[in-house]
C-alpha cells in the first residue's frame, strides 16, 4: 500500500450501495476525493457487506471536516425546507355531496 492510500478515512458506513454511490459522488462533486468501499463484497454476496460494515465511504483523512459539512449541508436543507412545508394541507373535496 501507498502513503497515500494510507491517508484515507471512512467517513460514513451505510447499508445500501447506492446511497454511498450519492454521497460519494456528491462529495467528488465538491473536489473531495472520495470512493466507495466494499463495493465489490455487495456484487457478490449482499450479506457480506453487512458482515464487513456496510458499504463505507472513504476521503482523505485531511479532508474529513470538510467532508462531513458537505453531506450534512444537504440534509439541513431538506429540514428546513420540512418545516416550511408543515402548514396543514386544505381539503380540495369539500365541494362533494
Amino acid at each position: 500500500m501507498t502513503s497515500e492510500q494510507l491517508d484515507d478515512t471512512i467517513l460514513i458506513a451505510l447499508a445500501m450501495r447506492e446511497e454511498a454511490e450519492v454521497i460519494a459522488s456528491e462529495l467528488r462533486a465538491e473536489d473531495i476525493d472520495a470512493f466507495v468501499g466494499n463495493a465489490r463484497h455487495a456484487n457478490i454476496d449482499w450479506g457480506w457487506t453487512l458482515a464487513l460494515s456496510g458499504m463505507q465511504v472513504f476521503v482523505p483523512h485531511a479532508k474529513i471536516q470538510e467532508a462531513k459539512d458537505a453531506i450534512r449541508r444537504p440534509i439541513k436543507v431538506a429540514a428546513e425546507h420540512r418545516d416550511r412545508e408543515a402548514e396543514p394541507t386544505r381539503r380540495r373535496d369539500h365541494w362533494k355531496v
